[in-house]
């Protein structure tokens, strides 16, 4: 219900009825004379001020009403509604166009601006939006205005767009501005080649505004010529040479002075343009397309130096064969070997055997693959890349898995040595031990294993590098630097009796007296509790 209330809060009569849900918005007309209700049950009615209703509910929204205002001079009503949208309405409860819409939620407030011109609105999108609203003629105003200088409207290619144009002269500009437009009308007529639309266009601006500093031909030509030149040129390149003739005639028609052959000019840019494409096509490997091409150039130009098929030929066999090369490589044999069959048709002269030359390059490719998968330790998809090239050419002489093994251990020995310089003998020790577990077959020197020693022990690590120590004595049992070594590394561990007997085992092997001397002073040492293995004394021994 809406009821009515007087100053003093006291209600004025009985409430109006008519509702079938809450009111949610009311609003009074200016003259005081009317109100408006909008709803939850999607209507607004109009009341008098006795509270008889106006007409029909007024139905158009989806959802409940939640706004409503009159316009300033009462004619015109607007609502929001959980909707999105606005409507307008008049005095009659009218629908007035298409809904508002824009807003991306309930509208909750709308108003006009006090020139009636304009409507804000309120949404629960969180924003708020303008809305302009006028005669026809005032968006009619506007929407010419905004579209004058548009190629739509300046360049029309429908009817539509030319009758919006002469509209929009007719009701929306005053003669200075419909001669403006017309110039521009008549500037893009020349720059399409049409000249005696231009003139046309020209003479009717000038008609309208006969103070425009303007000849219409001499306008329309030097604007006109440039741009027939340009169709025929372009024509030319499409190979449409008799349009493109009549282009650059119409051209030289208007401006006999310029330099310009029509039917010379026209081949000539055919003629180029045709070789080009040609090329491009040989260079593709379409070796038949880019003959067309070029037996069109030469029937165009019979003075052109041109061999359509020894051209192509030239340009297109060297890459058939590349293409085969590249599919070969990634296992498209059947692929390939049509490519290759291709190029011979071409070029007899090849020395290439289609199938075989594809199986070749094929399982270089395989092997190649399966020798990087190996080097990065994935050995079963090795092994699975050497099948495969085994399967293409059974002449190969390989067993995929041990091959896959054997260069996977090779890596991983490469990788120890190279940890073993980074200082990282741990690692090292691992990567050897890895390189054994990948190939049963592989040997670790002695040497190997003594550098690991060596290094190790002297930079502080001699407990996690004394297996290596022994391994490499083992190995090489009467080697007497080894078997030194292991006596650092066991001294370095605290054992001293063992360090003893390995520097004893030293000097019966060796036969360098000053070597032999140095290490009976490390064995008198040990004897005496002392530790002969000083920080000077390891830097000594490295060099350092």
């Amino acid at each position: 219900t809406l009821p009515l209330w007087n100053r003093q809060g006291e209600p004025i009569g009985e409430p109006f009825r008519g509702h079938q849900s809450s009111v949610n918005a009311v609003a009074f007309s200016p003259d005081g004379q009317t109100i408006v209700s909008g709803s939850g049950d999607a209507t607004l009615r109009l009341w008098n001020r006795q509270g008889e209703p106006i007409g029909e509910p007024l139905r158009g929204h989806q959802n409940p009403v939640n706004a409503v205002a009159f316009s300033p001079d009462g004619q015109t009503i607007v609502s929001g509604s959980a909707d999105n949208t606005l409507r307008l309405w008049n005095r009659q409860g009218e629908p007035i166009g298409e809904p508002l819409r824009g807003h991306q939620g309930w509208v909750n407030a709308v108003a006009f601006s006090p020139d009636g011109q304009t409507i804000v609105s309120g949404s629960w999108d969180n924003t708020l939006r303008l809305w302009q609203v006028g005669d026809w003629k005032h968006w009619l105003q506007i929407a010419c205005n905004q579209l004058q200088y548009h190629p739509v409207l300046v360049a029309p290619e429908t009817d539509v767009a030319r009758e919006a144009g002469e509209t929009c002269q007719k009701y929306a500009w005053n003669s200075t501005e419909s001669a403006q437009f017309l110039v521009r009308h008549g500037k893009a007529l020349a720059r399409d080649g049409d000249f005696p639309g231009a003139v046309t266009q020209f003479k009717r601006a000038l008609k309208l505004d006969d103070t425009l500093d303007l000849d219409p031909e001499a306008e329309a030509k030097r604007l006109a010529v440039p741009a027939l030149i340009a169709q025929g040129e372009q024509l030319a390149r499409e190979a449409r040479v008799e349009e493109a003739i009549g282009k650059f005639q119409q051209a030289l028609k208007l401006d006999d002075s310029l330099n310009l052959n029509p039917e010379a000019k026209a081949i000539e840019i055919a003629t180029s343009t045709l070789v080009k494409q040609g090329e491009r096509l040989a260079e593709k490997g379409q070796i038949d397309e880019a003959i067309a091409k070029f037996q069109q150039a030469v029937s165009l130009d019979g003075t052109l130096n041109l061999d359509p098929k020894a051209k192509a030929t030239e340009l297109g066999v060297p890459v058939l064969v590349k293409q085969g090369k590249e599919l070969a490589a990634e296992g498209k044999v059947d692929e390939a070997a049509e490519k290759f069959q291709a190029a011979l048709k071409w070029d007899d002269t090849l020395e290439l055997n289609p199938k075989s030359e594809a199986i070749q390059i094929a399982t270089s490719a395989l092997v190649e693959q399966g020798k990087q998968l190996a080097r990065q330790g994935r050995v079963d998809a090795a092994t699975e890349k050497f099948q495969q090239a085994l399967k293409l050419d059974n002449t190969l002489n390989l067993n995929p898995e041990t091959e896959a093994k054997q260069i996977a251990a090779a890596a991983v020995l490469e990788k120890a040595k190279q940890l073993v310089k980074q200082q990282k003998y741990k690692a090292a020790i691992e990567a050897y031990t890895e390189a054994q577990k990948i190939d049963s077959t592989v040997k670790i020197s002695a040497q190997n294993w003594n550098e690991i020693c060596w290094y190790g022990s002297l930079r502080g690590e001699a407990a996690a590098v004394l297996a290596t120590c022994e391994k490499a004595v083992t190995l090489a049992p009467k080697s007497a630097g080894y078997r030194a070594n292991l006596g650092i590394a066991k001294a370095l561990t605290g054992d001293t009796e063992g360090a003893i007997k390995d520097f004893e085992t030293f000097i019966q092997l060796s036969e360098n007296e000053a070597s032999n001397e140095q290490v009976q002073g490390y064995i008198d040492a040990l004897r005496a509790g002392e530790n002969p293995f000083t920080e000077a004394e390891i830097k000594r021994l490295l060099g350092e």
